[in-house]
């Protein structure tokens, strides 16, 4: 029997410290009941520090980050330091897990690599560098997730960041991923135009169904 997931897809921008609390709630709800939940989203602006994260790979001063209205949020995701905005889209997957973490990680990059194909971008996976790049300088989305154990399961939080139309400078404002000499893309700027964000999002949805046969996923309106 597939393992039910609940899509719920945010329409305008959140907040991200908004949004982390509400993925703490459905994790819990997942512990209890078994269930899993989908989020797709944009979140206002704002870098967010994980883990391994060290806060002088924030570059920019306060009277910066103000008057560019970007808040600063440290958090339990993997990772170092990285921006979300508008015109980004996140997914934040509330899963018990089928596979190991590492086959995890690897179908969520692989997710938004199918997605590019549509808009005839070619993608790829690099070891030991999580995330999705178009080669070894350029990158377009980046990961990071959490993992709680919860009885013989694990279920993962937090997720994937796909740049489709944000603002690239803000990027410039950090050391995205404290990886040095890289440089934040997005479709826009590989292409030229945008495609919307909601368009985006059922290409994406599309290609996680694929990747995750053993989830059933369901319209939030389904939630019992």
């Amino acid at each position: 029997m597939k393992a039910k997931i609940y899509l719920i897809d945010f329409k305008e921008p959140k907040d991200y410290e908004e949004c982390f609390k509400l993925q703490k709630t459905l994790l819990e709800r997942s512990e209890k009941e078994g269930i899993g939940f989908l989020l797709l989203l944009e979140h206002t602006p704002v870098f967010t520090l994980g883990r391994r994260a060290k806060k002088e790979h924030i570059l920019a001063p306060e009277e910066v980050l103000k008057r560019e209205g970007i808040k600063v949020v440290f958090t339990d995701r993997g990772g170092d330091v990285t921006y979300h905005g508008p015109g980004q889209l996140i997914s934040y997957p509330i899963i018990p897990l089928d596979c190991s973490v590492k086959e995890y990680v690897w179908k969520l990059e692989e997710a938004i690599i199918m997605v590019l194909k549509k808009y005839d971008i070619k993608a790829i996976h690099r070891d030991g560098y999580p995330g999705v790049w178009i080669d070894e300088r350029r990158k377009i989305a980046s990961i990071g997730i959490g993992i709680k154990r919860s009885g013989k399961k694990w279920i993962s939080y937090h997720g994937t960041a796909f740049n489709v139309d944000p603002i690239l400078r803000h990027f410039l404002l950090i050391t995205p991923c404290g990886l040095t000499g890289i440089n934040m893309v997005s479709v826009k700027s590989l292409k030229g135009f945008a495609p919307p964000i909601s368009e985006v999002k059922q290409h994406y949805l599309e290609s996680f169904k694929l990747l995750f046969p053993s989830y059933e996923i369901l319209n939030e309106d389904e939630m019992i």
